[in-house]
């Protein structure tokens, strides 16, 4: 008798948990934010034109913003030693791709590579 009632239990329990994942509603527009693990200070990051982030040190993630524009790839502009540096993937020609789909999008932006480039990463949670 227990363990029908313990596997019942169970099963609630875990229904439940689905239950949940399905009513959390996609977000309105698309949200971005900023993990720097590069070893360097970014001052006056942005991505776009219009969503700036300030300055991110070494080791800090900002916090999501929701961008002011459609975005069609990820592109971060960030100054180091008064340095304006690009990171991210640019398109370029016509037609536009479509822009994203709304969500929630972290630029992971790691070490500094040779040619002055960054390994960076892009996920979509």
């Amino acid at each position: 008798m227990s363990r029908t009632v313990l596997f019942v239990f169970i099963i609630i329990l875990f229904s439940n948990c689905s239950k949940e994942r399905q009513n959390q509603q996609v977000p309105e527009g698309i949200w971005v934010k900023i993990e720097n693990r590069s070893g360097l200070k970014f001052e006056n990051a942005s991505i776009g034109t219009l969503t700036n982030f300030g300055d991110v040190d070494n080791g800090e993630s900002t916090e999501y913003k929701k961008a002011d524009e459609p975005v069609y790839s990820i592109m971060c502009l960030l100054t180091i030693n008064d340095k304006v540096i690009m990171v991210g993937t640019g398109i370029c020609g016509t037609p536009m791709p479509p822009p994203l789909s709304p969500g929630f999008y972290t630029m992971k932006i790691k070490k500094q590579l040779p040619a002055g480039n960054f390994d960076f990463e892009i996920s979509r949670q």
